[in-house]
């Protein structure tokens, strides 16, 4: 059996056992939405094991580890505590760029947010706070197609004071805001900061972006970005199908919504250079943070 096939019958059968997560709606009767996840994922690698012989060593262990899965999208950095988690932090591939332009402005690029990005991020805004004085930032999320949402509020908690609404979750149940819930000991000033964004800029880095456009503590530069206002876990197989679970739309703060029309920057930029030094999304970058 081929992929695309095993994945075809994994999705029809799948829809048929929890219609309501193919609808996109809520299935846990009264539990939380992470408990029927829990459940909807079990059900997924037990049909997974049925029909393509991926059987693991006993149930539990395939809860456990989906239990770990789902709720690492939560708390990441707790879970580098444990040997599980730690194997999946390894197997990640850093995209996390950090570089001086001059003596006063940072460039950070980010091509995903996963677990490893996020504590070199953490080790590099730590260095730059101590080491440089009125610090400006750059930040490269152009291409960036989302990743870990708890990752991209970390960084946002540089810019957002805590319990500050960081977006808009909305599900059967209602409408409720996911505030700021780390703490940083340094924060950045208002106007200190320059996003720069493109079509390939989708889901939690809109949600990053979008957040601190809407408290205005930085501007946006580039191209609209992607448009995906989706909450979604993505889980792959012992038989390497991909099962994607979509739980709750997004919006930002001030309850913009991004579905198919995406982030409006502040300045428009059509076009990019070959490099760091002949971009010119860097250069109109540059032109803002020494304006102010």
């Amino acid at each position: 059996m081929n992929k695309i096939s095993a994945e075809f019958l994994l999705a029809v059968v799948f829809a048929i056992i929890f219609p309501n997560f193919v609808r996109g709606q809520d299935t846990t009767r009264g539990g939380s939405m992470s408990d029927g996840m829990y459940e909807a994922l079990d059900v997924a690698q037990n049909i997974d094991s049925l029909f393509f012989g991926t059987r693991p060593s006993s149930h539990e262990l395939t809860h456990n580890a989906l239990r770990m899965m789902v709720e690492s999208l939560h708390d990441p950095y707790s879970k580098l505590r444990t040997p599980e988690a730690s194997a999946i932090a390894e197997k990640e591939e850093p995209t996390f760029l950090s570089r001086m332009i001059n003596d006063s402005v940072v460039y950070f690029a980010f091509k995903d947010f996963s677990v490893i990005d996020g504590l070199s991020f953490d080790t590099a805004m730590h260095n730059v706070m101590l080491r440089v004085r009125d610090p400006r930032f750059i930040i490269d999320l152009r291409d960036n197609g989302g990743g870990r949402i708890p990752i991209a509020e970390r960084i946002a908690a540089y810019w957002l004071d805590t319990n500050k609404i960081f977006y808009w979750e909305e599900s059967r149940r209602g409408r409720n805001p996911k505030r700021v819930t780390t703490v940083h000991e340094m924060m950045v000033l208002a106007g200190r900061t320059v996003i720069l964004v493109d079509g390939g800029s989708a889901s939690a880095a809109e949600a990053l972006a979008g957040a601190i456009q809407d408290y205005d503590m930085g501007i946006l530069l580039g191209r609209p970005t992607y448009g995906k206002d989706l909450v979604q876990t993505t889980v792959t197989l012992r038989s390497k199908c991909r099962l994607t679970l979509t739980s709750a739309r997004w919006y930002t703060p001030l309850m913009r919504d991004v579905g198919g029309c995406g982030l409006v920057p502040d300045f428009l930029v059509e076009d990019t250079g070959d490099d760091l030094e002949d971009d010119l999304y860097i250069k109109k970058a540059m032109e803002i943070l020494t304006s102010r």
